[in-house]
Order: structure tokens, then C-alpha cells, then sequence
């Protein structure tokens, strides 16, 4: 009998209860304290002098005018952003979904069917987990993959335009 009264006493007893506080996790009562410090990823930034602390752009009335300081402004923030991205090799454009499924088989057909009818155009296929998915085309802008869409859509009509990355590839000077 002794026995359930002290298991008895010991599950009622009261659990530390966890402060709200974000940059502790520790409990409010108890002094457990773990030091994460060496685990955590150091982030690098590199100061660039071309992009601007801060752009503003006003609306003046109803129309979207915009000052010739505005216009620069903007010109050198997509110019930064775009010498960033060339840096990292990438690009951020689309290309076009062809293809999704669950079968190799399937997507090896498509991935045919793309090489001998469009073989100018870059295509590939790559596994996203649970599926095989094909992609054609490196475009910089929607407006140009949907001329390569209508193509395609004529044999696929599922396919559809997606946001990618791609890699640049430099053209050789002749």
C-alpha cells in the first residue's frame, strides 16, 4: 500500500513548466541550460556597394509615374541582382512541365518524344520524390516559354509553365 501512495504522490508532483520566452528554452523552474552556439551555421555577407540601402518608390496621383531616379534606381537593383545570380551560376526563369508520374518508363517516352521532336530545345528528367518528372526549355521570362508550350501542348495538354533555375552557360566567341 506504501508503495502506490509514494507512486502516487510522485505522478502528481508538478512538471517544470516551459517559459514562452523565445530566445530561451529553458524551463522557468531549474537550471538545465545547453549551449547550441557552436552548431549553428555562420552566414557570410558580402558588402556590396552597388545596391542601395533602400529604394523608395512614390505614386504620385493615380497614374504610376516615376522620377528618372526612380528609373536608375531600379536599374541597378536588377542589375545587382542579376550579377548575383551570375555569380552563382543560375538563373531564375521557367520552363515547361511536360511530364509527372510514377513510372520511369513513362517519363523515358516523353523524354524520347521531346529530343526527336524539339532537339534545339534542353530537355531533362529528374526524380522529386515520389515522381519522374520531364522538363523542357531554359527561358528567362513566361512570355517566351509559351511560344514552346502551344508546340508541346499539341501531343501533351497537361503540360504547363514552371518557375526553375538553370544553369548559364557562356557562348564561345567566334
Amino acid at each position: 500500500m506504501a508503495f502506490y501512495i509514494s507512486f502516487l504522490m510522485m505522478a502528481c508532483q508538478q512538471l517544470p513548466i516551459f517559459s514562452g520566452n523565445a530566445e530561451s528554452v529553458t524551463p522557468s523552474r531549474g537550471n538545465y541550460y545547453e549551449d547550441l552556439s557552436a552548431t549553428r551555421p555562420e552566414f557570410i555577407s558580402e558588402p556590396s556597394d552597388s545596391i542601395p540601402e533602400k529604394i523608395t518608390l512614390e505614386r504620385r496621383g493615380n497614374s504610376a509615374e516615376f522620377s528618372q531616379e526612380d528609373t536608375q534606381s531600379l536599374a541597378i537593383l536588377t542589375d545587382s541582382i542579376a550579377s548575383l545570380q551570375l555569380k552563382k551560376n543560375k538563373v531564375d526563369g521557367y520552363s515547361i512541365l511536360v511530364h509527372s508520374g510514377t513510372k520511369n518508363e513513362d517519363a523515358l517516352k516523353v523524354k524520347g518524344y521531346l529530343i526527336k521532336n524539339f532537339p534545339e530545345e534542353p530537355s531533362e528528367l529528374f526524380f522529386q520524390q515520389p515522381f519522374f518528372k520531364v522538363r523542357i526549355g531554359n527561358y528567362v521570362n513566361q512570355l517566351s516559354a509559351s511560344e514552346l508550350l502551344l508546340k508541346v501542348r499539341k501531343d501533351y495538354p497537361g503540360a504547363i509553365i514552371v518557375p526553375t533555375q538553370f544553369q548559364v552557360v557562356e557562348k564561345k566567341k567566334e
